[in-house]
């Protein structure tokens, strides 16, 4: 989730909603595409806006602060340092 924020920069419930969501399919015919949980996506970004990880821009949706940017970049560096 928190790539996703980085790379859209201010994202919302409603996007992330859309983006983990999966198939809708009853009986024959054509899948529709179905919404992901609400609730548990707005308690994770609370989470994560509690541990300093997100901020909200206001009236925007959630951008990824300073300390969610760095930790990012720190896992990628040792994910690629293990790979070597």
């Amino acid at each position: 989730m928190l790539r996703k924020l980085k790379k859209f920069g201010p994202i919302g419930v409603s996007k992330l909603r859309k983006f983990y969501g999966g198939k809708n399919r009853k009986g024959k015919g054509l899948h529709h595409s179905a919404r992901g949980s609400g609730k548990i996506i707005r308690v994770a970004l609370q989470q994560l806006e509690k541990a300093n990880l997100i901020k909200m821009k206001e009236k925007k949706g959630r951008v990824l602060s300073s300390e969610g940017t760095s930790l990012l970049e720190r896992t990628a560096y040792v994910i690629m340092r293990s790979k070597d």
